[in-house]
């Protein structure tokens, strides 16, 4: 999602608390390009990387990659505040809502309470400076049952039902067992349908995703016949389609 924002034009940024600015770049050129993500990591020779790379300079937005040493290592919805006006970022994403601290925390309080707290906080950053948060959210153990073909819902979130409670939006993301089709399902949308679910052929080492045609997507037959034969004009056989 960032990087396709990026593509169109806005300032991104993203908090990256497990990996490093440099992995995060290299699934960027995968997602961008569709690079070899393996080669990039174990610095195999990609033919046309360095013509990227120059090219890459010509854009005018920003993709701005920031971890937890940046916020001495405790990342608050203050500092993120600092870092979004500094910035002019116009999308945040923030990979994982438990790395964040709660700036209201009192003697006592829970994790629940805590992340609740925190969300409520981006909730009102987002309000306030009227830009979208990303926030990736895992699920409990009974939202990841690998024998299942359902997507996670609302009550598999982890630690905190305050979370969905505070989110404007809830997408649930899996990969389909033995296969590289991710499901997508809205489960949460303050502002349309829910109970849609998406599915996408997906290459993890090129970066290409391809739709697949599902009675689930909430599209009438008609409409996805049509977006079909739309996306294969526009995307060469429905590769690359975010």
């Amino acid at each position: 999602m960032l990087a396709h924002s990026w593509q169109i034009g806005y300032n991104i940024g993203l908090i990256s608390p497990e990996m490093s600015a440099t992995k995060i770049g290299y699934r960027f050129d995968t997602l961008t390009n569709h690079f070899s993500n393996k080669n990039l990591v174990w610095g195999q020779n990609q033919i046309g990387y360095e013509e990227y790379i120059q090219k890459l300079k010509e854009n005018q937005n920003k993709f701005i990659v920031t971890i937890p040493q940046d916020f001495n290592r405790k990342i608050t919805v203050s500092k993120i505040k600092n870092f979004v006006q500094r910035n002019k970022i116009d999308v945040l994403g923030i990979d994982g809502i438990t790395y964040l601290t709660d700036e209201r925390y009192k003697k006592g309080d829970t994790r629940t309470t805590m992340l609740t707290n925190i969300s409520e906080d981006l909730m009102s950053l987002s309000i306030e400076l009227k830009i979208p948060i990303l926030v990736v959210v895992q699920s409990n153990r009974s939202g990841v049952n690998k024998d299942s073909d359902e997507t996670p819902d609302l009550e598999n979130i982890k630690d905190s039902d305050g979370i969905a409670a505070n989110a404007t939006k809830v997408l649930a993301i899996k990969q389909k067992v033995n296969d590289n089709v991710l499901q997508l399902s809205v489960r949460k949308h303050r502002d349309g349908k829910t109970g849609q679910t998406l599915l996408y052929q997906f290459d993890f080492d090129t970066g290409n995703f391809t739709y697949v045609p599902s009675n689930d997507d909430g599209l009438a037959p008609k409409q996805r016949e049509k977006k079909i034969d739309r996306m294969k004009k526009e995307y060469n056989d429905a590769a690359d389609v975010f």
